[in-house]
């Protein structure tokens, strides 16, 4: 996953100002994001996207992933978005009400990445990543 997010986010391993970067935060002392995702603007503002990945399967129901994007919107500094990547092929009503109250809660966006999408996004970034 940490491949294709600095193809993403065009991650070059570089010091420049303006170079995106990607940073593994997963473990024990992750504070809500197993990546932060941080970008400067043209005028040197700094962005930071929280990702939290999850491998589980079937319909998402379990809420923990966007408690995780919350505990990360506290703990990380100028979080401007969430995104939860996941295998699942759908999400329940509730995760989905969940999602929408969290996004109003934080005016920020938080986006699913659902299995189809995620096969999608891998096949556009494929000849990039290996």
């Amino acid at each position: 996953m940490e491949k294709l997010l600095k193809k993403i986010y065009k991650d070059e391993g570089g010091t420049g100002s303006n170079k995106e970067r990607v940073k593994r935060k997963a473990g024990p002392k992750e504070k809500g994001a197993d990546f932060i995702c941080s970008f400067t603007d043209g005028l040197g503002i700094p962005y930071n996207i929280a990702v939290q990945v999850k491998m589980w399967k079937g319909e998402a129901h379990d809420l923990r992933p966007l408690n995780q994007i919350e505990e990360a919107y506290d703990n990380h500094l100028n979080i401007v978005a969430g995104v939860v990547i996941m295998m699942q092929d759908s999400s329940s009503d509730n995760f989905e009400k969940k999602r929408k109250e969290l996004e109003q809660k934080l005016h920020i966006p938080i986006v699913i990445i659902d299995k189809k999408s995620l096969i999608d996004i891998f096949l556009k970034y494929f000849p990039e990543i290996v």
